[in-house]
C-alpha cells in the first residue's frame, strides 16, 4: 500500500518473474521500506531495465611498486580488492591487524580472518560492530559480481565456519565502504588504540583496488 503497488505485483516482483518494474515503482518500493542511503544506491543498482552488464573479476595481482608505497607508510595500511583480498601490505599492519606475511594468498581474506582468526578478534575491542559492518559491505560486493564462484564458495564456507558470520549474513545488510573506526588492544598495553579506516579507491588502471590506512585517532585536547 505504502509503495503504491498491488500485493500480487509485489510477490511477482519479489519471485523474479520476467517483467520490467519502472523507476518510479522501485523508488516508491525503498521508500516504504525506509532504505537507508546504502541501501537505496544499491537497490537502484540492482534494477535494471537493460540488459546486464558484464563486470569482470576483480583484480587480484598488483605492480610491485605498490608494495614499495605500502613500506614506506608509518600507520597501519594494506590494499585489498573487492573479495575483500589483502594483496599488499606494510610491517605496521602486520604487528597491529594480524601477521599477514605467515599467511598463504588464499588466507589473506580480511572478511574471514575477522571471524577465524582469534589473534584479530580478541585484539578488536569493537569486533562485533565492525564485523557487522564488513558483512554489510561484503554483500554489496557479492550482489555486484552474483553467480561469481569465488563469492558464491566463500560465503558458503564462512557460513560452516562461523555461526555469526551465518547470522550475519541472513539480516542482508547493505553497506558502502565508509571511514570507519576500530580499536586494538594490543598485548602488554594499558590502554587500546582507536583507528579511523580510510579507504582510497581507484588504484592507477585498478578499478576496485582500495587502499585501506588505518589513522591513529588523535585525543582531543580541552
Amino acid at each position: 500500500m505504502l509503495a503504491g503497488v498491488s500485493a500480487t505485483y509485489y510477490t511477482w516482483l519479489e519471485q523474479g518473474r520476467e517483467f520490467t518494474a519502472s523507476k518510479d515503482i522501485i523508488e516508491n518500493i525503498g521508500k516504504a521500506l525506509q532504505l537507508t542511503t546504502d541501501e537505496h544506491a544499491h537497490l537502484i543498482q540492482l534494477w535494471n531495465p537493460n540488459e546486464t552488464t558484464a563486470v569482470s573479476s576483480p583484480h587480484t595481482m598488483l605492480n610491485s611498486q605498490w608494495q614499495n608505497i605500502m613500506d614506506q607508510l608509518t600507520y597501519p595500511s594494506f590494499i585489498s580488492n573487492e573479495r575483500a583480498e589483502v594483496l599488499a601490505w606494510n610491517s605496521a599492519a602486520n604487528e597491529v591487524i594480524t601477521d599477514f606475511s605467515s599467511l598463504s594468498a588464499s588466507e589473506r581474506v580480511m572478511i574471514r580472518l575477522l571471524f577465524v582468526d582469534p589473534g584479530v578478534r580478541n585484539r578488536m575491542v569493537n569486533w562485533e560492530e565492525f564485523a557487522s559492518y564488513s558483512v554489510a559491505v561484503f554483500r554489496t560486493y557479492y550482489d555486484k559480481y552474483l553467480g561469481d564462484p569465488w563469492f558464491e564458495e566463500m560465503v558458503e564456507r564462512l557460513r560452516g565456519e562461523s555461526m555469526e558470520f551465518d547470522t550475519m549474513w541472513k539480516q542482508h545488510k547493505i553497506q558502502l565502504k565508509k571511514v570507519n573506526r576500530v580499536s586494538f588492544q594490543m598485548p602488554n598495553a594499558v590502554e587500546a588504540v582507536a583507528y579511523d579506516i580510510n579507504s582510497l579507491a581507484n588504484i592507477a588502471d585498478h578499478p576496485g583496488l582500495h587502499i585501506c590506512i588505518y589513522t591513529p585517532v588523535m585525543e582531543e585536547k580541552m
